[in-house]
C-alpha cells in the first residue's frame, strides 16, 4: 500500500516537489532532499527503503540516509509495539477524546522519527567529505497518475523486495521452524510434573534431600 501512495505521488509530479521543499531542511542534519523518500519507505520496510538511497549522488548524505533509515519504525515492529502497549497501558485510559493506547503508539513512532534525524546530525559532524552537495531536479509537471506507470512502479519494488529481502525473510523462517519443531518440547514439564511437591526446607543437607529423593523414586 505504502509503495502504491508513493507511486501516485511520484507519477502525478508532487514527490519531486516534496524533495525540493524538504532539502533546505534536511541539509542542516547532513541528509538531502531525496532522503525523503527512504525515510518515508523506511517505515514501511527498511530493505527497499536503503536500496532507495542509492539514487543520492553525493556519498556522505548517501551513508547517512542509509544509517539512519533503520531507526525508522518499520510496519515489522507495529506487533511488538500494540504487544507491549496492550500489556502495559490500561485499555479504558483515555485523555480527552485520545486514547493513552493510541498516544503512546504515535510517540513511539515520533521517538523513531527524532532518533533517526539526532543520529543524522551527529554523524553530519563525524563523517568528513570533500565532495560539495548539490540538488538538482528537474519538477515534472502537475497531471493525473499515468495507471500503467504506476502498476510497473509498483511491480518493480515488490518485485525487489520479495527477491531481495524475502529471501532472508524465508532462510530466517525455516532456521525458526527447525528449532521450534526440534525443541526438547514437554520434557522440562514433565521434569517439573515428577518433581511437584517436594519441599526441600532451607535447613536440610545435601545429602538427605539426595537420600529423599532417591527413597520417593
Amino acid at each position: 500500500m505504502l509503495f502504491t501512495f508513493i507511486a501516485i505521488l511520484e507519477d502525478t509530479g508532487y514527490m519531486a516537489r516534496v524533495s525540493f521543499i524538504m532539502d533546505k531542511m534536511l541539509r542542516k542534519f547532513g541528509l538531502n532532499g531525496r532522503s525523503v523518500i527512504p525515510l518515508i519507505s523506511g517505515v514501511a520496510c527498511a530493505v527497499p527503503a536503503i536500496m532507495s538511497a542509492r539514487t543520492i549522488s553525493n556519498w556522505k548524505e548517501r551513508i547517512i540516509t542509509i544509517m539512519v533509515t533503520p531507526l525508522m519504525s518499520c510496519s515489522a515492529r507495529l506487533p511488538v509495539y500494540t504487544l507491549l502497549i496492550s500489556l502495559v497501558i490500561p485499555e479504558n485510559e483515555k485523555l480527552g477524546f485520545f486514547n493513552y493506547q493510541g498516544m503512546i503508539l504515535m510517540g513511539l513512532y515520533l521517538v523513531g522519527f527524532i532518533a533517526a534525524i539526532m543520529a543524522a546530525l551527529v554523524m553530519k559532524w563525524i563523517l568528513k567529505a570533500r565532495e560539495k552537495s548539490y540538488f538538482i531536479m528537474e519538477l515534472p509537471v502537475y497531471r493525473t497518475p499515468q495507471w500503467r506507470n504506476v502498476g510497473i512502479t509498483i511491480y518493480e519494488k515488490v518485485k525487489i523486495f520479495l527477491w531481495d529481502a524475502g529471501k532472508i525473510i524465508v532462510a530466517i523462517s525455516v532456521i525458526l521452524w527447525f528449532l521450534s519443531s526440534h525443541a526438547p518440547g514437554n520434557r522440562l514439564a514433565e521434569i517439573d510434573k515428577k518433581y511437584e511437591g517436594h519441599v526441600i526446607w532451607k535447613d536440610m543437607g545435601e545429602d538427605v534431600v539426595k537420600a529423599k529423593i532417591a527413597s520417593e523414586n
